[in-house]
């Protein structure tokens, strides 16, 4: 059966243009991943940028947003470590502290956020088991 439509099969032509890929430089995943929160990573595009300009919220919003020095304590075994170590701080000073009711109600709100979080974790990993 012979070819009907013979310009797309053009021989009589050589290499008409070569082109070149800018060369980039290879992308790494910092040493440090534990650094990075899903919350400091937003990529602001530059049609955002040109687009979108800041409103009131917005300056409020960054400026009532707490300022995390040692984020290692949003590390889930580091929190839950922290918090067993404040509580028995707290333990251990409701013995000899004048204020015994006000230690109370800070140790028992410390054992309801360690219940809470032994919660979460649980079906955190009953969410990834299934």
């Amino acid at each position: 059966m012979p070819v009907r439509n013979t310009t797309i099969l053009r021989f009589d032509t050589g290499i008409e243009e070569i082109l070149r890929a800018e060369e980039f430089e290879p992308l790494f995943l910092p040493k440090e991943v534990e650094s990075l929160l899903p919350s400091e990573t937003h990529v602001v595009t530059h049609l955002e940028q040109v687009v979108h300009l800041p409103s009131f919220d917005t300056y409020l919003l960054e400026d009532l947003r707490p300022k995390i020095t040692h984020k290692e304590v949003l590390l889930p075994t580091k929190y839950k470590a922290l918090m067993q170590a404040s509580l028995d701080v707290l333990q251990a000073e409701i013995k000899s502290s004048s204020e015994k009711d006000t230690l109370q109600r800070a140790i028992t709100l410390f054992k309801e956020e360690n219940e809470l979080f032994s919660l979460f974790s649980f079906f955190t990993n009953l969410l990834l088991k299934a």
